[in-house]
């Protein structure tokens, strides 16, 4: 598999047109709570930029890679019959001259065959800053070491003890760091007007434990409080890109559900890159009625979108035996009715894949004979 997946990496390097060096053993730069570690894999410096590009290579525990599996699906919208293949995440940053900032080149998830599982999109053109402690700052200092000694360094070496820092730019009062998760409305208004970033990319830890970086939009996009649409407004007034996550408005309607706030959505829907996550979200959620996805649809969310190809929108909705009207709604706006597909039947360790059309899993999730009817085309 690490033959497969380097082979692969490196033709992406050579697409850039830069030459990448492949470590003989990966040096850990990284090792999270959750017992996930991260390896820097490949590195080049290029001479005419001055910019480094290093690869990371992020291995699970079996524990955490369960949690990243259902971050997957319910998340990033990837089918959980090909998320649960998930053996590795790979990622890329492409630093500038000095090393004070990066753009995310790719971030990839493979399975143990070295074949892609998901190919999560990133924003390539925006610059974040370098965060010591984290596997930005890790991977940079340690290509750095590799190319200015000219050898690779020991990697049974022990990693420098990680920098004391305040990642999330700004804070909520004179010694209280801003927690885009937790922090009261008061307090992120006060934090924006002292300057806070609403498009900083920042370490978070979510609701079942999961230790992650994401923008701060769709961190705040994953409260559950009262607090959330307040928040996400007033971001959104101080100039929020929603282009930064596309699936920002998506973790709203699955953290908030029947409480969420209509007029947020609307906002957040005005960003065509949410609408499609966003669909997928409140059919699978599932979203009572079908006021949530009319509305999306009617902003232009496509029904026939899917992340993955042994599956559809219609498919997962009906998996997750999602209300009768909203099936209903995606069939009469053009759902494929006769594409056959897979989904996840069962729990995440003891189910397994079902294949079937649209009326087959109908039929097992117990939907009455309207619906039967419909998917049959009577």
């Amino acid at each position: 598999m690490k033959k497969l997946l380097f082979a692969f990496l490196f033709c992406a390097f050579c697409a850039s047109g830069v030459s990448a060096k492949v470590l003989d053993e990966p040096v850990l730069l990284v090792t999270a709570k959750s017992g996930t570690e991260f390896f820097l894999d490949e590195y080049d410096y290029n001479e005419s930029n001055s910019r480094m590009t290093v690869v990371i290579n992020g291995h699970y525990s079996d524990a955490e890679k369960l949690k990243t599996i259902e971050w997957l699906t319910k998340k990033k919208g990837v089918p959980f019959v090909k998320a649960r293949k998930l053996s590795n995440n790979v990622f890329c940053f492409r630093f500038d001259e000095n090393g004070d900032k990066f753009q995310r080149v790719y971030d990839r998830y493979f399975d143990e065959d070295g074949e892609l599982v998901a190919d999560v999109p990133v924003n390539k053109k925006k610059w974040e800053p370098v965060k010591p402690q984290l596997t930005s700052g890790k991977a940079y200092s340690v290509a750095l070491e590799f190319l200015e000694a000219g050898t690779e360094p020991d990697p049974d070496a022990p990693p420098e003890n990680p920098a004391v820092g305040d990642s999330n730019k700004g804070t909520a009062g004179d010694d209280q760091p801003l927690d885009w998760a937790k922090s009261s409305y008061v307090a992120v208004a006060a934090a924006i007007k002292k300057g806070a970033d609403v498009n900083a990319f920042i370490p978070y830890t979510d609701s079942e434990g999961n230790e992650l970086e994401g923008y701060a939009v769709a961190v705040v996009a994953l409260r559950t409080d009262k607090d959330a649409a307040r928040i996400l407004g007033l971001m959104l007034d101080s100039g929020a890109d929603l282009e930064n996550e596309p699936r920002a408005l998506a973790n709203y309607i699955r953290a908030q559900g029947s409480k969420l706030d209509m007029a947020v959505v609307d906002r957040m829907a005005r960003s065509k890159t949410q609408l499609n996550p966003a669909l997928l979200a409140c059919s699978v959620k599932p979203y009572p009625g079908d006021a949530l996805a009319r509305k999306l649809i009617e902003a232009g969310a496509s029904v026939n979108d899917i992340a993955d190809q042994n599956s559809s929108m219609l498919l997962e909705a009906l998996n997750a035996k999602a209300d009768p009207r909203l099936i209903k709604l995606l069939v009469a706006n053009g759902a494929d009715i006769e594409l056959e597909g897979e989904i996840w039947e069962g729990d995440m360790e003891n189910g397994e894949t079902v294949r079937g059309t649209p009326l087959d899993i109908a039929k097992r999730r117990g939907y009455g004979q309207d619906i039967l009817d419909l998917l049959a085309g009577r």
